[in-house]
């Protein structure tokens, strides 16, 4: 067993270094020989992470769907989620991390995995998507606008034909047609976030967006204006936050009713905190 784990660490040791070729033949050979199943599945990670790495997403991903149901089924959710965002990368579409291994933005580990980059939400202004700093680009126009939607639905999510609806409102009621364009939608989506594509997900007819460690200025605001509206908050504070609340929001869609609506949500919270301050 010794001689299996010293094997393994050969082989990590190797794929550091950047010698690929020599720590898939020590993984390979660490396969054959290794018996306990959880030091089995790890080996079949490293070396699906090194094909996937290579370009050979075909030979990586049978390894890696068997190390995420071995480490699923054992409860070791760090390498759980490590086998799915590894998955996630040969397709994004196709492959997703399951809710039940969803974690928090508090746990270093979970972090470190599903949070490579900062992913921004900026709906004061235009309203544009950062994904380390870069902008976010989608091929289809109704892609960012479904990004903010499902953020602003929270964990809740939106059910399909609500957020078709907010999208193509004058679209006809084609149902068959309208689930395509939501399929087209949903894969773009997923394209243009990029390592951050595992947060949108979809269960029957409800579709989610996981915004854990997300920056989202909009969510910010009013969960400041909350905690300011229940006494947390200094005069000065509070006419901060009401002048932001009353910046122009996602003017790049001003016209459409959901954008409105957000607009209108914001001045009510705006005119509560001027009530505040005045009494």
């Amino acid at each position: 067993m010794v001689g299996v784990w010293a094997a393994g660490a050969v082989g990590v040791a190797a794929a550091a270094a950047g010698e690929l070729e020599a720590a898939e033949a020590v993984l390979r050979q660490v396969l054959r020989d290794c018996r306990p199943v959880l030091e089995h599945a790890r080996t079949q990670l490293l070396l699906g992470e090194i094909l996937s790495g290579s370009g050979r997403g075909v030979e990586a991903a049978p390894l890696l769907r068997d190390a995420a149901r071995v480490f699923r089924t054992a409860g070791a959710r760090y390498w759980a989620v490590r086998s799915h965002l590894a998955l996630a990368s040969l397709d994004p579409a196709k492959y997703r991390i399951p809710r039940s291994l969803a974690g928090t933005a508090d746990d270093p580990a979970y972090r470190r995995l599903v949070c490579p980059g900062e992913l921004r939400l900026v709906a004061f202004g235009p309203g544009k998507i950062l994904n380390n700093g870069r902008p976010v680009t989608f091929c289809t126009a109704s892609a960012a606008r479904a990004a903010f939607l499902l953020a602003l639905a929270g964990p809740d999510g939106m059910n399909v034909e609500e957020l078709a609806g907010k999208l193509w409102p004058t679209a006809a009621a084609d149902r068959q047609h309208m689930l395509g364009r939501v399929r087209t939608l949903l894969w773009d989506l997923r394209r243009g976030l990029g390592s951050h594509a595992w947060r949108v997900e979809r269960h029957n007819v409800v579709i989610r967006m996981d915004l854990t460690g997300v920056n989202f200025d909009l969510a910010e605001a009013r969960a400041a204006t909350r905690r300011a509206l229940s006494g947390g908050k200094t005069p000065r504070a509070t006419a901060a936050l009401s002048g932001q609340l009353r910046k122009p929001l996602l003017f790049q869609w001003a016209y459409e009713s959901w954008v409105i609506d957000e607009c209108l949500q914001n001045e009510l919270l705006a005119d509560q905190l001027a009530y505040e301050r005045s009494s």
